[in-house]
């Protein structure tokens, strides 16, 4: 999980009216503190080619998927196909 994804999460859950919203909202502080965070540089996710299309956090994800290669983290898990192609088009495990 990055600072990014986890921004866009809480964001989406504020848009779930109460009472779910506040069930929703503590289960993800509950992930939030089981989780282990990984950041990576709004600075070096910016330099992807495929941030002004995609965006701030799709470029973080693509960072990460390239640490795959490295053996170092998992497959990127993503129902966006634009982020699902630009990673596939880059080799990473999708």
């Amino acid at each position: 999980m990055t600072p990014n994804t986890l921004t866009e999460t809480s964001n989406l859950l504020r848009q779930i009216g109460d009472p779910a919203r506040q069930e929703l909202t503590e289960a993800l502080r509950s992930f939030i503190q089981s989780r282990q965070e990984l950041g990576i540089a709004s600075v070096e996710a910016a330099r992807r080619l495929e941030y002004a299309k995609l965006g701030l956090t799709d470029a973080v994800l693509l960072e990460i998927a390239g640490l795959k290669r490295q053996g170092l983290l998992p497959t990127l898990l993503t129902a966006d196909l634009d982020l699902a192609v630009a990673a596939e088009l880059h080799g990473y495990s999708v």
